[in-house]
């Protein structure tokens, strides 16, 4: 599955992106030139961690549900700015 890229010099700038249903299996090469980025939207992709998030200081919110995310590492350390969202099947 493909990694996350942000090298494109006009997404500096964003606030928000939302990467959902893109097949993405990793952020390992991280976001850290989103530097403003503060919510970022990961939901029905192929995750299994969080790793490289944590390179975007401004980040307070991640969206993830349908991933397969076992770990929160290193991203737990900031709790206080990290929302998760669980989508529990309805009966």
């Amino acid at each position: 599955s493909p990694p996350v890229h942000a090298s494109h010099p006009h997404h500096s700038c964003s606030q928000e992106l939302h990467l959902g249903r893109n097949k993405i299996g990793s952020l390992a090469s991280g976001l850290s030139p989103l530097s403003s980025l503060r919510v970022l939207g990961l939901a029905s992709n192929r995750l299994r961690s969080i790793e490289g998030v944590e390179t975007a200081f401004e980040l307070r919110e991640i969206y993830a549900d349908h991933n397969a995310i076992v770990s929160l590492q290193p991203y737990a350390a900031r709790p206080t700015t990290l929302v998760t969202r669980t989508t529990q099947p309805t009966a």
